[in-house]
Protein backbone atom coordinates (compact mmCIF):
# COMPACT_ATOMS: atom_id res chain seq x y z
CA UNK A 1 0.00 0.00 0.00
CA UNK A 2 2.53 2.39 1.23
CA UNK A 3 4.40 2.07 -2.38
CA UNK A 4 1.67 2.56 -4.34
CA UNK A 5 -0.17 5.49 -2.13
CA UNK A 6 3.47 7.21 -2.91
CA UNK A 7 3.29 6.91 -6.89
CA UNK A 8 -0.67 8.18 -6.57
CA UNK A 9 -0.12 10.84 -3.89
CA UNK A 10 3.61 11.94 -3.34
CA UNK A 11 5.43 12.31 -0.19
CA UNK A 12 3.50 15.32 1.42
CA UNK A 13 -0.38 14.13 1.29
CA UNK A 14 -1.49 10.35 0.89
CA UNK A 15 -4.82 11.57 0.16
CA UNK A 16 -3.48 13.96 -2.85
CA UNK A 17 -4.85 12.14 -5.81
CA UNK A 18 -8.05 11.57 -4.40
CA UNK A 19 -8.42 15.40 -4.34
CA UNK A 20 -6.10 16.45 -7.10
CA UNK A 21 -8.95 14.32 -8.96
CA UNK A 22 -11.97 15.98 -7.79
CA UNK A 23 -10.68 19.50 -9.05
CA UNK A 24 -9.92 17.64 -12.37
CA UNK A 25 -12.96 16.33 -12.79
CA UNK A 26 -15.33 18.32 -11.00
CA UNK A 27 -16.08 15.77 -7.85
CA UNK A 28 -15.47 15.70 -4.72
CA UNK A 29 -12.59 13.49 -3.11
CA UNK A 30 -15.28 11.10 -1.81
CA UNK A 31 -16.82 10.41 -5.23
CA UNK A 32 -13.08 9.87 -6.62
CA UNK A 33 -12.84 7.67 -3.73
CA UNK A 34 -16.34 5.72 -4.46
CA UNK A 35 -15.11 5.30 -8.26
CA UNK A 36 -11.63 3.42 -7.00
CA UNK A 37 -13.73 1.51 -4.36
CA UNK A 38 -16.26 0.19 -6.45
CA UNK A 39 -13.45 -1.25 -9.13
CA UNK A 40 -12.37 -3.21 -6.47
CA UNK A 41 -15.97 -4.65 -5.62
CA UNK A 42 -17.55 -4.97 -9.09
CA UNK A 43 -14.41 -7.24 -10.09
CA UNK A 44 -15.34 -9.19 -6.63
CA UNK A 45 -19.46 -9.54 -7.70
CA UNK A 46 -17.96 -10.30 -11.48
CA UNK A 47 -15.94 -12.86 -9.66
CA UNK A 48 -18.52 -14.53 -7.77
CA UNK A 49 -21.41 -14.51 -10.88
CA UNK A 50 -18.74 -15.68 -12.86
CA UNK A 51 -18.40 -18.84 -10.92
CA UNK A 52 -20.86 -18.79 -7.75
CA UNK A 53 -19.64 -21.59 -6.31
CA UNK A 54 -15.77 -20.74 -5.81
CA UNK A 55 -15.20 -16.90 -6.82
CA UNK A 56 -11.61 -16.58 -8.94
CA UNK A 57 -10.25 -13.30 -9.79
CA UNK A 58 -7.99 -14.20 -12.54
CA UNK A 59 -6.16 -10.92 -12.68
CA UNK A 60 -5.04 -9.61 -9.42
CA UNK A 61 -6.39 -12.54 -7.58
CA UNK A 62 -9.75 -12.35 -5.28
CA UNK A 63 -7.26 -11.97 -1.99
CA UNK A 64 -5.44 -9.04 -3.92
CA UNK A 65 -9.21 -7.57 -4.23
CA UNK A 66 -10.13 -8.48 -0.75
CA UNK A 67 -7.41 -5.95 0.62
CA UNK A 68 -7.61 -3.73 -1.78
CA UNK A 69 -11.24 -2.78 -0.64
CA UNK A 70 -10.08 -2.93 2.89
CA UNK A 71 -7.15 -0.67 2.02
CA UNK A 72 -10.10 1.56 0.41
CA UNK A 73 -12.17 2.12 3.58
CA UNK A 74 -9.40 3.08 5.61
CA UNK A 75 -8.84 5.51 3.21
CA UNK A 76 -12.10 6.86 3.16
CA UNK A 77 -11.80 7.03 7.11
CA UNK A 78 -8.54 9.20 6.51
CA UNK A 79 -10.82 11.26 3.96
CA UNK A 80 -13.51 11.40 6.61
CA UNK A 81 -11.13 12.00 9.49
CA UNK A 82 -9.20 15.04 7.34
CA UNK A 83 -12.24 16.99 7.34
CA UNK A 84 -12.98 15.96 11.20
CA UNK A 85 -10.02 17.46 12.16
CA UNK A 86 -10.55 20.32 10.21
CA UNK A 87 -13.58 21.24 11.19
CA UNK A 88 -12.44 20.91 14.83
CA UNK A 89 -9.38 23.15 14.42
CA UNK A 90 -11.61 26.06 13.07
CA UNK A 91 -13.68 25.55 16.26
CA UNK A 92 -10.95 25.39 17.92
CA UNK A 93 -9.27 28.34 16.28
CA UNK A 94 -13.09 30.75 16.30
CA UNK A 95 -13.28 29.94 20.19
CA UNK A 96 -9.97 31.06 20.64
CA UNK A 97 -10.52 34.56 18.65
CA UNK A 98 -13.70 34.70 20.09
CA UNK A 99 -12.66 34.59 23.98
CA UNK A 100 -9.46 36.55 22.90
CA UNK A 101 -11.61 39.22 21.48
CA UNK A 102 -13.76 39.24 24.41
CA UNK A 103 -10.41 39.48 26.61
CA UNK A 104 -9.10 42.66 24.69
CA UNK A 105 -12.70 44.09 25.02
CA UNK A 106 -12.39 44.07 29.34
CA UNK A 107 -9.69 46.10 29.06
CA UNK A 108 -10.64 48.42 26.55
CA UNK A 109 -13.86 48.98 28.24
CA UNK A 110 -11.61 49.62 31.95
Amino acid sequence: MYSKGKAYAGDVDSLANFKRNATRLGLTKYQVWGVYFNKHIDSMNNAISQNPERPIDLTEGLRGRILDAITYLCILQCLLTEDALKNTKLKIKDTIISKFRKFLNRFRSK
